[in-house]
C-alpha cells in the first residue's frame, strides 16, 4: 500500500476514520471524569533578588553569616 492508495482510501471513507476519532475522544473524556485522581502535587518558587535589603540583610535564606 502505498501513500496514493492510503489517500484514495482515507477519501472514500471519511466518515469511518472521524466516527473512530470522535468514539475514540469520547471514550478517553469518559475515562478521565470517571477516575480517580491517582496524583497530585503543588509547588512553591522563591525567587530573591541579591542586595535587596542593603548591608545588614542575612542573606538570601534567611540565614545569619556564621562566624569564622
Amino acid at each position: 500500500m502505498n501513500i496514493a492508495s492510503f489517500s484514495a482510501t482515507v477519501g472514500k471513507r471519511w466518515t469511518t476514520v472521524v466516527a473512530g476519532v470522535l468514539l475514540g475522544l469520547l471514550v478517553a473524556v469518559g475515562i478521565l471524569l470517571t477516575s480517580d485522581t491517582v496524583y497530585r502535587s503543588t509547588s512553591q518558587l522563591f525567587l530573591g533578588t541579591p542586595g535587596w535589603g542593603g548591608s545588614d540583610d542575612p542573606g538570601q535564606f534567611g540565614f545569619e553569616s556564621l562566624p569564622g
